[in-house]
């Protein structure tokens, strides 16, 4: 899903990294539908996601940064109860630091 299109360090191991992170997303069945799999080009120019799709390929694309700091806010607004508690547990076992938006800990 063009995580690291254009990146010069991109090789297989960054790959199966982001296969991880996009399984422990619950990405696993979107991943099985894209005919470019982990290389499918999305977005505007090209395969439509829906919002809660989005908010997870975004995630997954912010954590194979391997950050040590992530700041949420309305980035996990559109994913349903189930979803939201799986990506915020991926995101704490990932990042050293979460930060949440007062809006998000309202929709826990």
């Amino acid at each position: 899903m063009n995580a690291r299109r254009g990146d010069p360090n991109y090789n297989q191991a960054v790959q199966d990294e982001a296969l991880e992170i996009c399984q422990e997303l619950g990405l696993s069945p979107l991943l099985a539908k894209l005919p470019g799999g982990l290389e499918q080009l999305v977005g505007e120019t090209g395969w439509q996601l829906s919002q809660g799709e989005r908010s997870r390929v975004f995630m997954a694309r912010v954590l194979l940064q391997q950050p040590q700091v992530v700041i949420l806010d309305e980035s996990l607004g559109a994913l349903d109860p189930e979803c939201f508690e799986l990506a915020l547990n991926r995101v704490e076992k990932r990042a050293e630091v979460l930060i949440l938006g007062r809006s998000l800990l309202k929709t826990t």
